[in-house]
């Protein structure tokens, strides 16, 4: 720290240098105090400045180590914002949030005809799940064909949102620390962006949204 830039990043393997954008040098994981078993030296312009590129994209999501440091020290969480675009990711990751809450689970449907997407995916069945663990499920839902697919589901607190509301978003809440937002398309086999967090101010920016919404709605029959 005193005599460079340090940044700090999980999970790192191996090493590797550039020198003035033109010299790189790499040398394979090695055991302490014993020299790399391989060197690779390479002055090639193409390869160098593809190296390069590698090294400005790990340095952009590598934190300073000053707070990596605190971290550790104090026991702090760190905290992410997370943009995915892989729809596959995206849906794993819904499971993942919903599966983590242990107190509370807040969910906004702005269009109720994604239901089914979720349905297909066994996303419902597994809020149903967590609802009859006595986890606090509420789930506001806007108007849809496929409204009726939340018919039954007894355990789960469902409000209806007022039709003012012109959104495309599906917001998730998990214990008031996770957040996962996801971007609706006209095609309902597709999900698009989504943004998924961690982050205190983030997080409870949604649940505050929510509540309004909540307190707005209308109470929906099941």
């Amino acid at each position: 720290m005193k005599i460079c830039e340090l940044r700090h990043l999980d999970e790192v393997k191996g090493n590797f240098g550039i020198a003035d954008g033109t010299y790189y040098t790499a040398g394979a994981k090695n055991i302490e105090s014993s020299p790399p078993p391989l060197l690779i030296c390479s002055t090639l312009r193409a390869f160098v400045e593809q190296q390069q590129y590698f090294f400005d994209m790990l340095w952009k999501k590598a934190i300073p180590v000053k707070q990596r440091i605190k971290e550790i020290e104090e026991g702090i969480k760190r905290e992410f914002i997370e943009t995915l675009q892989d729809s596959e990711e995206t849906n794993s990751l819904i499971s993942k949030v919903i599966s983590s809450a242990t107190e509370e689970i807040l969910i906004v449907f702005s269009h109720a005809n994604i239901l089914r997407q979720y349905h297909n995916q066994g996303i419902l069945n597994l809020l149903k799940e967590k609802a009859g663990d006595e986890i606090a499920v509420r789930i506001l839902v806007g108007e849809g064909k496929d409204i009726e697919l939340l018919n039954g589901y007894q355990c789960i607190e469902l409000r209806h949102l007022l039709k003012s509301i012109q959104t495309r978003l599906t917001t998730i809440v998990a214990d008031k620390e996770l957040s996962l937002v996801i971007e609706e398309k006209e095609d309902e086999d597709t999900i698009g962006l989504a943004t998924y967090s961690n982050s205190e101010s983030t997080v409870l920016s949604y649940a505050s949204i929510f509540e309004n919404l909540w307190i707005q709605s209308e109470i929906k029959q099941h």
